[in-house]
């Protein structure tokens, strides 16, 4: 029996977020597609998961070796000592596998804070001579931190291939350097397979004409300014609701602890008041696939989390990117060739974004045939990263 090809797949969030659940199922999708019967064993940057993905062979969490006094660094040493040194069990897998894919979308960007860790835990796989593939990846930019930028430009030129899932972020490495071992790809979510949801009375009213709309709890990263975040986002949604005719569907896309959409959006609809009659919340409980056949099934939609757009765009759904970092620009100048259907969250106000979606839903007949004819190649492309893969593997035997 030949021995099935074995990836290790590093980095990824937790599966109650659904834009990494969905990279997680489209990468192994898209890699057995190309190899065949192939095998994993994902390392996850935390353990807040329900359950393991039953694709995945074995997890491993591998913490991060953050600075010794961090706090960070604190809590890296206390989970290394109840749950053992999972690097040293990485590290084991490495000589066995193929290749290393970094998942995680925007993990090497400063958006989360600094991501020093990420590059240090890649080291790893080139330190045993295997190919490290930064996948589906939007990285940057840095220039905030001129001295981080150069680390990290140098450490991004070591890397095997980059497969960069938007324009903005092919800039921006070229413009410190990194330009060789960069290939154009698409996000690997825009091939997942939406799995339809049968005799669900929460969904009933999908049937009609609705606008979606999905908001984050991250906006709390970026949000200094008065009113507060959650009073602003209640004058969000109710303008969006007085100026459209349609009912508004909210559609949570990450619902774990520490980041709840669910929880969030749900505080808005109790602020609502009379409103609230034409709002419906949608619960926590449905999976990336069942979210996607969902979001397909809007007139419109609007959205915060860049997973819930994709899977929005990837079924030709007209929709409004709700915008905080640089990765929500490329995506929307890639598809549209211009940011008319993008608002920035600096940008953003009740007025702007029912007016937008006013337009959008004017428009939406041309929009639609837009992406209609534009998504066949753009998923081309999210398949095309599974051929680089296979020509950087192939290189090095």
């Amino acid at each position: 029996m030949t021995p099935r090809t074995l990836f290790l797949l590093q980095g990824n969030g937790p599966l109650l977020n659904r834009g990494c659940e969905a990279i997680l199922r489209s990468t192994v999708s898209l890699l057995r597609e190309e190899f065949g019967p192939c095998r994993f064993i994902n390392s996850p940057s935390s353990r807040i998961h329900p359950k393991r993905y039953d694709e995945v062979d074995r997890d491993i969490t591998h913490f991060l070796p953050y600075k010794k006094w961090s706090v960070l660094g604190f809590t890296s040493r206390v989970m290394r000592r109840f749950f053992g040194r999972s690097d040293k069990h990485f590290e084991r897998c490495i000589p066995r596998a193929a290749a290393t894919l970094v998942l995680g979308g925007d993990n090497l960007s400063l958006d989360y804070g600094n991501p020093s860790g990420l590059f240090l835990q890649n080291r790893l796989t080139l330190k045993h001579g295997k190919p490290l593939i930064l996948w589906g990846a939007s990285i940057g930019p840095f220039a905030k931190d001129p001295q981080f930028e150069r680390f990290a430009a140098e450490e991004l030129k070591k890397t095997s291939l980059i497969c960069a899932r938007e324009s903005e972020t092919i800039s921006y490495l070229a413009t410190i350097g990194v330009t060789e071992n960069v290939r154009s790809v698409s996000d690997p979510a825009f091939v997942l397979e939406p799995q339809v949801v049968h005799n669900d009375p929460e969904l009933s009213s999908l049937d009609e004409p609705c606008i979606g709309l999905s908001l984050s709890s991250l906006f709390d990263r970026y949000w200094s300014r008065e009113p507060s975040l959650l009073d602003a986002s209640t004058e969000w949604i109710s303008s969006v609701v007085r100026k459209n005719d349609l009912p508004v569907f909210l559609i949570p896309h990450v619902v774990y602890p520490q980041r709840n959409d669910h929880a969030f959006m749900k505080q808005i609809v109790d602020k609502l008041g009379a409103l609230k009659s034409r709002v419906k919340l949608l619960g926590p409980q449905y999976n990336a696939q069942q979210l996607k056949w969902i979001i397909s099934q809007v007139t419109v939609f609007a959205g915060a989390r860049t997973h819930s757009t994709i899977a929005a765009l990837s079924s030709h759904v007209p929709t409004i990117s709700i915008g905080y970092s640089m990765k929500a620009r490329g995506l929307n100048e890639d598809i549209f060739g211009h940011c008319d259907w993008l608002i920035s969250l600096n940008d953003l106000c009740g007025d702007l974004l029912a007016g937008r979606i006013g337009q959008l839903l004017a428009g939406a007949p041309q929009v639609r045939k837009h992406l209609t004819e534009i998504m066949p190649a753009y998923k081309a492309k999210a398949r095309q990263a599974a051929k680089y893969v296979r020509e950087v593997i192939d290189a090095g035997m």
